[in-house]
């Protein structure tokens, strides 16, 4: 998924920009509806 900035995108700050720049993604793996409730989320509400 092209989300851009994780720690923008991401409500919950479980992934966060690596010091090389590149997310670092947390141990759990996370539902991909989960993930998709979230983008129509945060898109509702930054709109």
């Amino acid at each position: 998924i092209g989300c851009g900035d994780c720690a923008f995108v991401c409500p919950t700050g479980a992934i966060q920009m690596g010091p090389d720049g590149k997310p670092v993604l947390p141990k759990v793996k996370i539902p991909y509806p989960e993930i998709e409730a979230m983008m129509k989320k945060e898109a509702v509400v930054t709109s």
